[in-house]
């Protein structure tokens, strides 16, 4: 449409319509002030993307520890039920003993302290798997009524999981989502750097325009009212020197806050796969101990069971020895469960995986 305007000269009054249809603006980019500001903004897209990455895989890992955790206590909650039961029987065989004479109350007493402390034990772990299993639907963003099912985990399949590799090269780190984060922060914060230090240099943009201009409205269209223009638009920042001083100062300080963020983020990040590997280190030589342990205890029990039957003995070595078995057995499902978190845990500290690509849009 075309933009009249009334102009008065000597009395009389005049129309001016002009039609540009064409205004073209194209920045010159010398100093690279665009291509900086574009590196700035695709790195920031990274560094939001590669967070985003972090935040689920602290969420996944949590989710799988805490699982790993339910499924420990259930375990032990098993292993405590059987636990009660034999103290129970052990029990039962006291007090025949002390109505034969056999035993003294002090016996009774001690099977009644066991019992006591292994129903408390029962309470708290039933106490524990209810406050888990909370945890767990809060993570996976549900209710406190989620049906959490038991899944079948078994050492023998975590077996090969579990296992570490002898060179762990220093380039796994590179998988890490928060260290990729802080990496493109700091090329992000170095392209502001370089914008801010071409805003000082002349900005220079062409400019094509081009239409019709006529005092009468009739002729616009008029091919002698055809008008255009081309050339150069030089912006010089004369009098913003302080104000880009400032700014450049400003960036500056970004760049170096983030370069200690990233290497503040890699030390952290090798502490911790330092002690996710000594933990799993602590941890195998303690589940080997109790392997010994346990075979021993099964030994044990194996003999007084057979003394037993053949009428060597009572029943209550036999029933005392099986205890032992039960409880060597549950101080390995809490070291088992413990490896299995410590893996989950060293898992996410190597990266999870990730795998980074810059996502547009």
């Amino acid at each position: 449409m075309p933009e009249p305007w009334h102009l008065s000269a000597n009395g009389t009054s005049n129309t001016f319509g002009a039609l540009n249809p064409i205004d073209i603006h194209y920045h010159v980019d010398l100093w690279g002030q665009d291509r900086d500001l574009v590196r700035a903004a695709r790195g920031r897209l990274a560094m939001n993307q590669a967070e985003a990455a972090q935040a689920r895989l602290l969420v996944s890992t949590a989710v799988v520890v805490q699982y790993f955790a339910l499924e420990g206590d259930r375990r032990l909650l098993q292993q405590t039920e059987h636990l009660h039961t034999l103290q129970e029987q052990a029990k039962a065989v006291a007090e025949g003993g002390f109505q034969q004479g056999l035993f003294n109350a002090s016996q009774i007493h001690a099977e009644d302290l066991a019992l006591a402390e292994s129903a408390q034990r029962i309470a708290k772990l039933q106490a524990a798997i209810a406050a888990e299993k909370h945890a767990l639907a809060a993570l996976c963003g549900e209710g406190p009524s989620m049906t959490i099912g038991s899944a079948t985990i078994t050492k023998q399949a975590l077996s090969p999981a579990l296992g570490l590799p002898k060179n762990l090269p220093l380039r796994l780190l590179a998988r890490r989502p928060d260290i990729v984060a802080a990496r493109w922060a700091v090329q992000a914060a170095a392209a502001e750097v370089g914008a801010a230090r071409a805003a000082f240099y002349p900005n220079i943009n062409l400019r094509l325009l081009a239409g019709w201009n006529s005092i009468h409205l009739g002729d616009l269209f008029n091919p002698g009212n055809f008008a255009h223009a081309v050339g150069p638009v030089i912006t010089l920042p004369i009098f913003e020197g302080g104000a880009l001083r400032a700014h450049l100062r400003a960036q500056n300080a970004v760049f170096l806050a983030a370069q200690d963020r990233y290497r503040s983020t890699l030390l952290a990040a090798l502490r911790q796969i330092a002690d996710r590997l000594s933990t799993a280190q602590k941890l195998a030589r303690q589940e080997r101990a109790q392997r010994h342990a346990a075979a021993a205890a099964q030994a044990q029990w194996e003999l007084r069971q057979q003394a037993w039957r053949q009428g060597l003995s009572d029943a209550l070595p036999s029933i005392a020895a099986e205890i032992t078995c039960v409880q060597v057995r549950q101080r390995q499902t809490a070291i088992t469960t413990a490896r299995w978190q410590n893996w989950a845990l060293l898992e996410s500290a190597l990266g999870g995986g990730y795998r980074h690509t810059i996502k547009d849009g």
